[in-house]
């Protein structure tokens, strides 16, 4: 088992798509036969003995100008959720194919759509890993969740994907997994990712290889030679699939000598069987280093980066670690049985990532924590409120209720400062009482210091749209010109609606309604956007310091707005 932690996409999809995919609720539902997964022309194969490197520790940071890349290999196994598209798009310019990683078998806290996961689709924790559990594969939910976290690969221009934990059958589950369950679950894996052209493999999981065979590209295999079971994985190189193998020495990192070498990459031993197979010598922790059968070692820099090009760097971000988590991790090197005990990256990540890609997100199906998401009421506050309400909810049966008072000491908002910098992606099912008139109110406010002192940049409407406010000039986004009005949307009411904003510090502000683009709401460098004249007035670089969700009105408007499922995060986590 591998991974770091975080990040999902959009339940719908939009009517260009839908020609070409079948619908995510179709693809949760599961019915199609194994029989009927193909590839189509443009589905990418990747050929036996291709050279390849894995790094999900941290996600890699690589200058859009790099003229190449250390290790140059062919293809990169990194994670979905932290990797960002310029990345993906930097490696393919560098003539490279990208595997994204997610789980696709277990829940992870703190991935971006971990909210979206019911209660009843947990079994188990992963033994010896505290608040990480097995899913039910058949779970409708658990299906489309993972529908999405493939179409968020599919964006991002990632080439295939790597679904790990799709062997819970193996381990002490407590959902009664079956081989068969996740035969159907592969077969949905991969007729989805087909859906986008996009290559599947299968992780580990050796026992399902006669039957699942068809349906992959390839397999990501961990420690064979350590258990000497690669000629369960040689039908691969038979079926011209390759084999990128991972095996985990003692003494990693570091150069190996010959000896470990040759025990891991010579096709005698215990090692039979792995002839053809794409090995790389890893550390567990999974970061920047890697040692290949040629005996070529690439270890990152005292910084944790290695040369990508005469001026620029592959970044693997930090991976220190104390001496008691590296004989936590050696000790389980010894152990076979769940993928939890065959590879600890995920969970080490977890304390590893760095802040900037940190995320925070709640379903309030635990309650209402206050010192997750407290009281905010700028200036004034007479006669709102804030509830948590069970007669409603998007998912499970929680909201958070807010009751908008009339006039500007009416406002009251719950929220966090602990909001990553750079790109700030919101995302929040919200539900409005009450439509947008042509009054000006706010729902969602962000304290911004390149305003000014306590200056906010503010989401809402006017004009009966949605619309963007900048405080410090009274600016808004779009025009509130019959042309400008136009470009944008009404909220509909008495419904939950995903709402979705992303706003940069190079200026960039995305808009987003039940996954459809706003159009009106869209600036920023290479974006024209000719109903955008009051706010490209000034230079503004949006440098947000917190995320309040609420109601504030400037007339006498009241409302009542629900929100639920919220979600605050460096990468579009999606509907």
């Amino acid at each position: 088992m591998i991974g770091i932690f975080v990040f999902g996409l959009a339940l719908g999809l939009a009517t260009a798509l839908e020609t070409k995919h079948r619908s995510i609720e179709d693809a949760a539902s599961g019915i199609v036969s194994v029989a009927t997964t193909q590839s189509t022309a443009t589905t990418w194969q990747p050929a036996v003995n291709s050279s390849w490197q894995i790094v999900l520790q941290n996600p890699i940071s690589l200058s859009s100008s790099a003229k190449s890349v250390t290790p140059d290999v062919e293809i990169f196994d990194i994670d979905v959720f932290t990797n960002s598209n310029s990345t993906i798009e930097t490696l393919h310019r560098l003539g490279k194919k990208v595997i994204c990683y997610f789980s696709a078998g277990s829940y992870e806290p703190g991935r971006p759509d971990s909210s979206q996961f019911h209660k009843s689709d947990l079994g188990k924790e992963l033994d010896g890993w505290p608040g990480e559990y097995w899913l039910n594969l058949s779970s409708t939910n658990v299906r489309t969740i993972m529908a999405n976290r493939i179409q968020l690969a599919a964006e991002k221009g990632c080439d295939a994907i790597d679904p790990d934990n799709v062997d819970g059958y193996n381990n002490d589950n407590g959902l009664n997994l079956t081989q068969n369950d996740s035969i159907s679950f592969l077969n949905f894996l991969s007729t989805t990712a087909t859906s986008y052209d996009l290559s599947t493999g299968l992780k580990n999981a050796g026992d399902l290889i006669t039957t699942v065979l068809p349906l992959v590209h390839f397999s990501v295999n961990e420690q064979c030679v350590q258990y000497s079971e690669c000629t369960t994985f040689a039908p691969f190189i038979k079926a011209g699939k390759p084999v990128f193998h991972i095996e985990y020495p003692d003494g990693a990192p570091g150069q190996l000598g010959d000896s470990t070498v040759q025990k891991y990459c010579a096709d005698q031993g215990d090692a039979q069987g792995s002839e053809g197979f794409s090995t790389v010598l890893k550390d567990m922790g999974l970061d920047g280093w890697v040692e290949y059968c040629s005996g070529q070692d690439e270890r990152p820099s005292a910084d944790h980066s290695v040369e990508s090009g005469a001026d620029d760097q592959l970044k693997y971000g930090g991976d220190s670690e104390d001496a008691s988590t590296r004989e936590r991790k050696q000790q389980q090197k010894g152990k076979k049985g769940s993928p939890a005990a065959k590879a600890v990256a995920p969970f080490l990540a977890l304390a590893l990532l760095p802040s900037t890609f940190a995320q925070i997100s709640d379903d309030f199906e635990s309650g209402w924590d206050q010192t997750k998401w407290p009281i905010f009421a700028p200036d004034c506050n007479q006669g709102g409120s804030i509830s948590l309400d069970s007669t409603t909810a998007h998912s499970g049966k929680n909201s958070l209720k807010v009751a908008g008072a009339g006039g500007y000491c009416g406002h009251i908002f719950f929220g966090t400062t602990k909001v990553p910098s750079g790109d700030v992606y919101i995302r929040s099912y919200v539900k409005a009482q009450t439509a947008l008139n042509s009054d000006h109110v706010s729902f969602i406010i962000m304290p911004d210091p390149s305003l000014g002192t306590n200056e906010y940049l503010r989401i809402g409407g006017q004009s009966n749209i949605l619309m963007y406010n900048r405080e410090s000039d009274d600016a808004t986004l779009p025009d509130l010109s019959p042309q400008g009005i136009a470009t944008s949307t009404a909220l509909p009411t008495n419904t939950w609606n995903c709402f979705e904003s992303h706003v940069s510090s190079d200026g960039t502000i995305e808009t987003w309604l039940n996954n459809n683009t706003i159009a009106g709401l869209t600036v920023g460098p290479g974006v024209t956007n000719p109903n955008a004249d009051q706010w490209e007035r000034a230079n503004y670089k949006p440098d947000v310091t917190g995320v309040y969700f609420g109601w504030e009105s400037y007339g006498g408007d009241v409302n009542t707005f629900w929100y639920d499922d919220v979600s605050i995060s460096s990468s579009r986590v999606g509907c």
